[in-house]
């Protein structure tokens, strides 16, 4: 089901440094890291950052298959401004996608913008729709609206805890001119351990609002009436960080990072 959650929400990450002890809510100094690979069955993603470590590289490695290539603009603010993907291999190409990011005078995510390569003209992006986002105190509201439509065909509620965790997703379809809210499609709650989540050294923006200060241990999904449990178990390297991360039993990810 975490799959299911990720492709309806917005791709996980707050933009802080990893920079406590193995205890997240310590104030106790431990090396400073950057993730730079995370490792799955299905392929892996490298992520690379300049001089000053700000992420400039996203690479999304699947072998045999596609390979995608994700580059920023930052604005004044060191926020991300513009994003561009490149698909490299694969038999079915696709055009580059760009995305723009718009903020609020707090320096809120509020808007990103996505566009894709013209197919007449490379040169020239056709905007395709855009996701939007509301707060309210711990609660942030995301929802996704094509062009073309004057109604989102996505929208998820978030909670957060006073940790910056996400704890409640409910998720929404089915909206329509009469009912602009939708109907409940799932609602998943999340249960957190204390230490840092191994993509705290990325943009927050660059996969807002899915990003926990701590790792998810259990999720729980009611989705028509039936329940579905995950339980997460992690392993830590020698500076506290995850390196490995199972779900339900089954090997799942492993993460790289360099001291900085």
């Amino acid at each position: 089901m975490k799959t299911l959650q990720t492709f309806i929400a917005i791709t996980l990450l707050s933009l802080f440094t990893v920079a406590c002890s193995n205890d997240g809510d310590s104030d106790t100094a431990k090396p400073v890291v950057l993730l730079t690979k995370v490792i799955k069955s299905s392929g892996h993603t490298i992520y690379d950052y300049d001089d000053n470590n700000k992420l400039i590289l996203v690479e999304d490695v699947n072998p045999g298959f596609s390979t995608y290539k994700t580059t920023f603009v930052y604005n004044s603010n060191g926020k991300i401004e513009e994003s561009l993907t490149v698909q490299e291999g694969g038999i079915y190409p696709s055009p580059p996608v760009k995305k723009t990011y718009l903020y609020d005078a707090q320096n809120r995510l509020i808007e990103k913008k996505h566009f894709q390569a013209s197919l007449k003209n490379p040169a020239l992006y056709d905007y395709l729709k855009s996701d939007f986002f509301e707060y309210n105190g711990s609660q942030i509201t995301f929802k996704s609206q094509k062009k073309e439509s004057n109604i989102p065909d996505t929208r998820i509620i978030y909670d957060f805890d006073t940790k910056g965790n996400i704890v409640k997703t409910v998720a929404y379809s089915q909206m329509s001119a009469n009912n602009p809210n939708g109907l409940i499609f799932f609602t998943d709650t999340s249960v957190y351990d204390d230490k840092f989540n191994p993509e705290t050294s990325l943009p927050s923006e660059y996969t807002f609002p899915n990003f926990t200060k701590n790792n998810e241990v259990k999720l729980t999904t009611l989705m028509s009436n039936q329940t579905y449990i995950i339980d997460y178990a992690y392993e830590y390297n020698e500076d506290g960080y995850v390196k490995k991360r199972t779900s339900s039993g089954q090997s799942d990810v492993t993460y790289e990072y360099k001291k900085i």
